[in-house]
């Protein structure tokens, strides 16, 4: 333990401690303490084990913030992106079910309408990223993942009904549009804001509450 001690301070570990097969997470604290590191309540927010190697590092400044501040939007990716993966499988699945093999993009009608409407939730899918983020970020986070979560419902709606048949398809596309024009209105709207609070320290959301 001592050579162990000493080892630490030669090296002047100041922000993280690795060590392999010894002691626990009550060795950690104490080789915190020993350090002069302020004693960290048990489970550490940042205590990670792998592979039987302990990590106990410290957060850099702002990053709990910055999380709860991105939470909601990297949820809201996370669930479209497994909703992308979802629809892909589903064309895989369609094309075992008519023998298509790639890279051939035509067959049974069935097949077409399933194909293209995957390939146009993929050609959708990068303007959808950009506007969540940049609404959430400079509006609002919480109102930007909700029409989020609505997108995916209009991609969902789009989907189905493209591959049941081709009018199907109207109701999911014309509400897709909406909320992607929404998005783009938010995220202008905080830029906007943003850009004149920044230069000609005016800011709208504050004259509004005025007002209010």
């Amino acid at each position: 333990m001592g050579a162990v001690l000493k080892l630490l301070k030669e090296k002047r570990v100041k922000n993280s401690v690795c060590l392999k097969g010894t002691g626990g997470p009550a060795l950690l604290v104490r080789l915190r303490r020993a350090l002069g590191a302020r004693p960290a309540p048990f489970p550490p927010k940042s205590f990670f084990h792998a592979s039987h190697v302990l990590y106990l590092r410290k957060r850099p400044e702002g990053a709990e913030k910055m999380a709860r501040d991105l939470i909601w939007l990297a949820a809201v990716s996370l669930l479209s992106a497994c909703q992308q993966c979802h629809f892909a499988w589903l064309v895989g699945r369609s094309r075992m079910k008519h023998k298509i093999m790639p890279p051939t993009i035509s067959g049974p009608p069935e097949f077409e309408r399933t194909f293209r409407a995957q390939q146009n939730c993929v050609e959708f899918y990068p303007v959808f990223l950009a506007t969540l983020w940049i609404a959430g970020w400079f509006f609002n986070q919480e109102i930007a993942a909700i029409v989020g979560l609505i997108y995916m419902f209009a991609r969902h709606k789009y989907f189905y009904g493209y591959a049941e048949s081709v009018k199907g398809r109207l109701k999911g596309f014309y509400l897709t549009v909406v909320v992607l024009m929404f998005l783009i209105v938010l995220g202008t709207t905080g830029i906007t804001n943003s850009f004149l609070d920044e230069y000609l320290d005016f800011n709208i959301g504050k004259k509004l509450h005025k007002l209010i």
